[in-house]
């Protein structure tokens, strides 16, 4: 909750006071009229929720890292709050997903900030899909390989001098195995280009239309085989 949402008559203290106390600390009220149980907790941050079933005890612990100590340490957690991180779900879950990788682009118009909550919430939701269909991936990696992909498909990446540690590395999974468009063509202007095939040492004028790497056709196959 807000610290405006808490009933002015609610007897606790305000977060500039609570963040002056130790971590793991709680501060709890039932408010008379409506019979909700409240209560304030200090965390990395100062949380405060409200209840009509839970209290504070039995209290819990949660892991923690500790500046101080350098290492991570148990810290008290009241029953309200445990009760709320087991069950949370929903919008509640969505907006803890989102909050982690938020965009991060500034823009002066009032429209972007919910032009860009829009594209995290499509892509916080299809991570939630892909990781319910069987695959174990983060979040941020499922982002990185958006981002992969469509710098691949949509940019030419700007040419380097010398050679990359590892050719096959630089193409997208979602890119080099979707058996979709690759075929074999000549290289820029006849130059030679590194074969992208594993363990293969040649050099040639032949490479892949979609990877854009170069591919002995030996290699071709294999190199689009998962």
């Amino acid at each position: 909750m807000r610290e405006n949402r808490l009933p002015k008559n609610c007897p606790m203290s305000n977060q500039k006071i609570m963040q002056k106390k130790e971590r793991g600390e709680s501060e709890s009220a039932i408010e008379k009229n409506s019979g909700v149980f409240f209560a304030r907790w200090k965390d990395n941050g100062i949380v405060t929720i409200g209840s009509t079933v839970h209290g504070v005890t039995p209290q819990s612990k949660t892991k923690r890292y500790s500046k101080t100590q350098k290492k991570i340490v148990q810290v008290d957690m009241p029953n309200c709050v445990f009760m709320y991180n087991k069950y949370i779900g929903g919008t509640d879950q969505m907006d803890e997903n989102i909050a982690r990788h938020r965009i991060g682009i500034r823009g002066k118009k009032w429209w972007w900030s919910l032009f860009t909550w829009l594209i995290d919430v499509a892509i916080t939701n299809s991570w939630k899909l892909y990781v319910n269909s069987g695959h174990k991936v983060t979040q941020l990696e499922f982002r990185r390989s958006i981002v992969q992909e469509y710098l691949t498909r949509f940019k030419n990446a700007p040419k380097r001098k010398g050679r990359p540690s590892s050719t096959s590395s630089r193409v997208p999974e979602g890119i080099r195995f979707d058996r979709l468009d690759h075929h074999v063509i000549p290289t820029v202007d006849g130059k030679r280009k590194r074969c992208a095939g594993a363990m293969c040492t040649s050099s040639v004028r032949t490479m892949c239309n979609k990877c854009d790497v170069g591919l002995c056709v030996d290699c071709f196959k294999t190199f689009h085989t998962k």
